[in-house]
């Protein structure tokens, strides 16, 4: 759920919606080493997203190995790969 400011003129017309300019989380969730997780976020379809990991138990290595690939596209966030836990936190606008 997004919270925000929404102003909306006399017709009735939308003057300026926070949650369109602001980024706002969605959510957080976690995702073990080796784990695929697909999100779909139907009630925010047509929003800009992002997501960022928080790599979390990051070994002491000079190798990207940990990381996991993120892709979003639209609504839908995929991460997978990456041989540590990490945290994914999921933003709209």
């Amino acid at each position: 759920m997004t919270f925000g400011i929404l102003v909306k003129g006399p017709a009735g017309q939308t003057w300026m919606d926070s949650t369109l300019i602001t980024w706002n989380m969605v959510e957080v969730f976690t995702v073990n080493a080796g784990d695929s997780i697909t999100k779909t976020y139907d009630s925010l379809a047509g929003r800009e997203f992002m997501a960022i990991q928080i790599p979390l138990e990051v070994p002491k290595v000079d190798s990207y190995t940990y990381e996991k690939t993120i892709v979003v596209a639209g609504n839908q966030v995929s991460v997978y790969g990456g041989n540590q836990i990490a945290e994914i936190v999921v933003l709209c606008r």
